[in-house]
């Protein structure tokens, strides 16, 4: 029989020799993916439909003898194995031994592989063979193989006479044939290899697996029929050559194997460093400061949140909230459950290593090799990115890399949580509202009576409601209780994120009659430098930095220390930033040098705050109307820089409440030109809208409602009407049932001002 028929007796061994080929595959992407030296490539020989003299005699050869001495000599059988058979297989191990010997092959394994699902009787007599081998007589040829003691001297005859027509009728022999010594066909048949680890349903479904492991984006039955038919084609093929390839001769053949055989250089490396991160992070995780309130469970805390972090449902996560209510410790905290499981390679770390490591641009593709390496050892990957806003230097840049995320974990074993700001989030999804592939998962403020609770826990029975609420933030509650005994009065000006962190400096960083006050404020001075040039790891100052540690500013991991959360570090800036020679141009120069837009954003933020705060001014020695002055000129100063730094301080302003120092039109005096004050009050509104904000309809409404105002004054533009009617949907939206008569006024107010304004010429 010829042509495909034919090859259906070579199914099992076909589907053997694919298996394998598959296998090494595997092998050699995984060695490219991880920088490892590539394994050797066998030899791998086909056994013709209709044998001659001249082609291959094995169903497959695995020749390795490039690299290390030894070839394997594979025999590979379904069913039962007749006398023939048997005696066909003795005399090709020796002629193939015979000539090998003379390329000083010093290591030769004859393997015979068997269908479990179909095995040969006695298999057991095949196991013994190495054994038995040793001491069995090489002079008897039993006539039957009744033994196990048989079958090994059958092989031992074989391999070391030429058998006459006396010996046998039913194999050719020729003369010319030489045979092994003694020594030599003992030691090839210690050698010998059973093997019976494959049924033809196991190694169809193997082969199976390792397809869609390869198959990246390719259909797997693309990928094994094209494997099927090299094979046919290889196997019926008149020219004698083509039985016998190499790995990379088949994928010169088969395009798809080419391309499975290739592995970008770029997106490898990006995996190993990738790799690298998550293992400093593993070594990393129990070094940390000491915190001023017990752990909660976040479980308990935020029982929201667990219900969607627990659904099967959400492969790509997203933590969200504003700053301090504690997404990076519960990114830690899950990654450290996700390591408890063994089967999970867990991946962690900051977005900012993407961006100052050039890793964006490659982790699409790095993430598909990783998944690759994942599924074929059967494990899963867990990524885990904190602050994914410090990830890209643009939104747009940002949304590319959620959209290769999305794209790039389509596995059901990967799983990638990330931290972000609400804002940062919210910017990026867009008027839907939604990032496509991701689930948001928006982190609550603490309930009040666990604040109280905790704040009861130190000795402090009674706190103004105004307090209470803002430490229902995690971090201020904690920078709140290093600050302030059970004793201490509480200033009555404590009501901003700002004021918390002016206390906690004030009374616990720099505290005028510290002894170490100085040392402190130089090691802050230095570390604030090295972050306006992107160095987040800070060195030297050892002793100090151990000190400002136990205070709560820095953790200390790897050797080097790090400010503990982002809110401190932007406020450390600040002191940098205002603290220099008091001048505003000086200010805004210091702003400009900060090469990291986020580290940017935040210092403008902080400084911002800083020249609005209303702090007690006789602790801080402070004076209400030189806060005016100094922002006023501060804001002027902007218009001399790059345009980035006003629309950061428009941004920081969107998020909180308009200043009271600016009602109405007195913000937008502080510009000297029309352009840049209409930019920063749109960016002013279109923050608020991103955040929920909608406190600035009250600066709205301190503006003329007249449509001729509106026409003259020189900022305005058409396109703050939409953000205004937004702000107003979200002020209805965002106040519960029955407190909306209460914002009735001030939306109707905003609606007067929205209709005069949209008749304006």
């Amino acid at each position: 029989m010829t042509g495909r028929i034919a090859r259906a007796g070579f199914h099992f061994s076909d589907l053997l020799l694919i298996n394998r080929v598959l296998r090494y595959l595997v092998e050699h992407r995984t060695a490219l993916i991880e920088g490892r030296p590539l394994p050797p490539a066998p030899l791998f020989q086909v056994e013709a439909t209709a044998s001659t003299d001249s082609t291959p005699e094995w169903d497959i050869l695995e020749d390795t003898s490039a690299t290390s001495p030894t070839i394997v000599l594979e025999e590979v059988k379904s069913g039962s194995i007749t006398k023939d058979d048997r005696l066909a297989l003795w005399r090709r191990i020796r002629r193939t031994v015979v000539d090998l010997d003379q390329r000083e092959i010093k290591i030769i394994i004859p393997r015979l592989t068997t269908n479990n699902s179909n095995p040969p009787e006695h298999p057991e007599r095949w196991k013994k063979i190495p054994s038995l081998s040793q001491t069995a007589s090489t002079n008897n040829l039993p006539q039957q193989v009744r033994s196990d003691i048989n079958l090994a001297e059958e092989a031992l005859f074989w391999l070391t006479h030429i058998p006459t027509k006396a010996d046998t009728s039913t194999a050719g022999s020729s003369t010319a044939e030489a045979t092994l010594p003694e020594a030599r066909a003992r030691e090839v048949l210690s050698r010998f290899d059973y093997c019976e680890a494959y049924g033809e349903a196991t190694l169809s479904e193997n082969t199976d697996k390792l397809v869609d492991i390869l198959s990246l984006d390719i259909a797997p039955t693309a990928i094994r029929d094209a494997l099927v038919g090299e094979v046919f084609r290889r196997a019926q093929s008149d020219d004698i050559s083509a039985h016998s390839f190499k790995p990379n001769e088949l994928w010169a053949t088969v395009g798809i194997l080419q391309r499975l055989s290739e592995v970008p250089a770029d997106a490898a490396a990006c995996w190993q460093r990738l790799v690298q991160l998550g293992n400093s992070s593993n070594v990393q995780q129990e070094v940390s400061a000491t915190s001023a309130i017990p752990y909660q469970e976040w479980r308990t805390i935020q029982p929201q949140v667990a219900t969607i972090l627990h659904s099967p449902n959400t492969p790509r996560r997203a933590l969200i909230g504003h700053g301090g209510l504690g997404k990076s410790v519960l990114l830690d905290r899950l990654a450290r459950e996700s390591r408890r499981t063994e089967r999970n390679m867990v991946l962690q770390f900051h977005g900012s290593s993407l961006r100052a490591e050039g890793l964006a641009r490659s982790l699409g593709p790095a993430l598909e090799l990783g998944q690759f390496l994942l599924a074929n050892q059967e494990r899963n990957l867990e990524i885990f990115i904190d602050a994914f806003e410090d990830a890209a230097d643009s939104p747009e840049q940002l949304k590319r890399l959620l959209a290769e995320i999305v794209s790039s974990t389509n596995s059901r074993t990967t799983r990638v949580t990330l931290t972000s700001r609400t804002n940062t989030w919210m910017a990026l999804a867009g008027p839907k509202t939604e990032v496509a592939g991701w689930t948001p998962v928006e982190l609550s403020e603490w309930d009040t009576d666990l604040v109280r609770l905790l704040v009861e826990q130190v000795g402090r029975r009674e706190l103004p409601t105004n307090v209470l609420q803002l430490l229902r933030t995690p971090l201020l509650l904690d920078l709140f209780i290093r600050t302030f005994s059970g004793e201490e009065r509480i200033p009555s000006t404590l009501h901003t994120s700002y004021s918390v962190l002016s206390e906690f400096w004030s009374r616990r960083v720099l505290p005028s009659d510290h002894p170490h006050a100085g040392r402190r404020r130089e090691a802050l001075l230095q570390c604030a430098k090295e972050e306006t040039v992107g160095r987040r790891h800070h060195t030297g100052f050892n002793e100090t930095l151990v000190e400002l540690t136990g205070e709560g500013v820095f953790l200390y991991r790897g050797g080097t220390f790090h400010f503990r959360h982002a809110l401190i570090r932007d406020f450390a800036l600040a002191q940098w930033v205002i603290h220099s020679d008091g001048s505003a141009r000086s200010a805004v120069s210091k702003i400009a040098q900060i090469q990291d837009h986020i580290i940017r954003w935040g210092t403008t933020r902080a400084v911002f705050e800083a020249l609005i705060s209303d702090i007690d001014t006789t602790e801080h020695h402070r004076d209400r109307r030189q806060h005016h002055l100094a922002l006023a000129d501060f804001v002027r100063h902007l218009e001399t820089t790059p345009h980035s730094i006003a629309q950061d301080l428009a941004e920081a302003l969107g998020e909180i409440k308009p200043p009271e120092q600016f009602p109405g039109e007195s913000l937008t005096s502080l510009f000297l030109k029309p352009n840049p004050a209409s930019a920063f009050v749109y960016r002013i509104l279109d923050t608020a809208v991103v955040s929920n904000n909608p406190s600035w309809l009250s600066w709205i409404v301190e503006l003329p409602d007249k449509t001729a105002w509106f026409n003259q004054a020189s900022w305005t533009e058409p396109s703050i009407l939409r953000q205004i009617s937004l702000l107003v949907d979200i002020a209805w939206k965002t106040t519960p049932h029955n407190a909306r008569p209460g914002i009735r006024p001030l939306t109707q107010a905003a609606a007067i001002r929205i209709r005069e304004w949209s008749n304006s010429s």
